[in-house]
């Protein structure tokens, strides 16, 4: 990811698959000064089993995080 504010002061990034309405973390994701970062996934099950991945955002104190970045999985052939 790019363009993102810097994990300092509490706030955190963390990677998650959804399948049937069910979320697992796949990991939390560090953001450098520059705002950029990365996170190699690797879940549970393959990746292709899920609907969908995205990364939620967690600010200073929070319980709960805010999806920001949400994709679909694309269906194997």
């Amino acid at each position: 990811v790019y363009d993102l504010a810097p994990s300092e002061d509490g706030r955190r990034y963390m990677a998650w698959a959804e399948r049937d309405e069910q979320r697992v973390r796949l990991g939390e994701l560090a953001v450098d000064d520059d705002g950029t970062g990365y996170l190699v996934l690797y879940g549970p099950e393959p990746i292709t089993t899920y609907e969908y991945v995205g990364i939620a955002r967690y600010e200073p104190g929070a319980t709960k995080g805010e999806p920001f970045l949400v994709a679909t999985v694309p269906v194997e052939d």
